[in-house]
């Protein structure tokens, strides 16, 4: 085994306080991601997915109706009887790409039921599970080890997932073969002895860069509304306003359909000059 300087134990040192750091960012960081994000944004839909999708809903037929009427009022300008046919051929198309709007919600609204379905783990197996993650990402991570080989890099890219699903059997499984090895006796692996402050300098940018994400994420939603959702008085102004926004669309789509109709009983009435000529 070779003999450490003091110096080279000391920017060792250095190192794998910055390495536990980075892993509790790293962690931070893929909590948000995939289990606080998520959960958040499954509140919120819950809370006012199918209200939102009813808003949008209308939202769009009002879009639609709106495209629908300017078509019609074109024909009526230039006094001509309105082409039915292709009216519906062009809204066809504009009726398309709303459609998508309204299906990627329908989507957003499953994937929030379907993560509220889940099985919840208890307090101490999400302590349990959180743990295990946070010692394997020390040992395998390929920026706290960048000598680690395929196999290792692998192995965190399962447990990352097994995270992500709250996986527990599965991390308790990956923690004991990576222990079985030998591989958490020295969770920061260390085997270069020199570029000490290269390698030091290079976590500190990975510190500062995880440090400006995770920033960054806590301005966006959902982590913008956290405190929100846990307000009932604000979950109650925002429930009135999504009804209030409804009704408002009803009135409007209703009067556009009052319109609609009119302008597509127009005939020309050039041609009609022409039948009595």
């Amino acid at each position: 085994m070779i003999e450490l300087s003091p110096e080279s134990k000391k920017k060792q040192q250095e190192y794998q306080e910055l390495g536990r750091y980075f892993s509790e960012l790293f962690m931070l960081l893929k909590e948000m991601e995939e289990h606080t994000g998520p959960k958040l944004t499954a509140t919120y839909q819950s809370l006012f997915g199918k209200l939102e999708y009813e808003d949008l809903s209308l939202f769009l037929s009002v879009r639609i109706l709106s495209e629908r009427k300017r078509l019609l009022q074109q024909y009526v300008n230039r006094d001509e009887t309105p082409d039915l046919t292709d009216i519906e051929e062009k809204i066809a198309k504009f009726t398309s790409l709303h459609q998508k709007l309204l299906d990627d919600k329908a989507e957003e609204i499953k994937r929030a039921k379907e993560l509220l379905s889940l099985p919840k783990l208890t307090l101490e197996e999400t302590k349990q599970m959180r743990k295990l993650y946070q010692t394997i990402v020390k040992a395998t991570h390929p920026d706290l080890n960048p000598e680690a080989g395929e196999s290792a890099i692998k192995v965190f890219h399962i447990a990352t997932e097994a995270y992500q699903t709250g996986d527990l059997e599965k991390l308790t499984t990956l923690y004991q073969v990576l222990a079985s090895k030998g591989l958490l006796d020295n969770v920061i692996l260390d085997g270069m002895y020199a570029n000490w402050d290269e390698k030091i300098e290079g976590l500190r940018k990975r510190i500062d860069k995880l440090a400006e994400q995770i920033a960054k994420l806590r301005l966006m939603f959902p982590f913008s509304h956290e405190e929100k959702l846990a307000d009932p008085e604000w979950v109650k102004q925002r429930e009135l306003q999504l009804q209030e926004s409804i009704q408002e669309r009803v009135k409007e789509k209703e009067q556009l359909q009052e319109v609609i109709s009119l302008l597509e009983e127009y005939r020309s009435q050039y041609l009609g000059r022409r039948i009595i000529d």
